[in-house]
């Protein structure tokens, strides 16, 4: 296994997180801890992406794919393996890279498509509030 101890990047954050800290979790806090920042990791681009994403391409699929792309080049093999959270890439099989950039293109899609559907809903409400004021 190329990751450090064996653990995905989360988990590594949360081990040298508790050692710098001088604590000893339970495996159940571990784990609970680890769960709570591969979340956290994952929301905050896309709250970033969601402030920035009418300044880049067209909206549509593509534009979330290729933020999920970037993110995968950026996090995965750039930072992880710069912050040691990740072996180097070249340590990890083909078949890891793709995993990593096709869920990572599901990802942006997804996101992409996700945010496009709630500025729908906020220009119906918004249009729905006009024809109410104006009544």
């Amino acid at each position: 296994d190329a990751r450090p101890d064996g653990e995905p990047p989360a988990e590594q954050l949360v081990t040298r997180a508790a050692r710098a800290l001088g604590r000893d979790p339970s495996r159940g806090a571990h784990h609970a801890a680890s769960v709570l920042t591969h979340y956290v990791v994952g929301i905050a681009p896309a709250l970033l992406y969601a402030l920035w994403r009418d300044r880049l391409a067209p909206a549509g699929p593509a534009r979330g794919a290729g933020f999920g792309a970037l993110l995968w080049a950026v996090k995965d093999e750039g930072l992880n393996p710069l912050t040691g959270l990740g072996g180097p890439p070249a340590a990890y099989p083909r078949q890891d890279h793709a995993r990593g950039l096709a869920a990572h293109l599901l990802y942006g899609t997804v996101t992409e498509t996700a945010l496009n559907a709630l500025d729908r809903g906020a220009v119906a409400l918004s249009a729905r509030g006009a024809v109410m004021a104006e009544a």
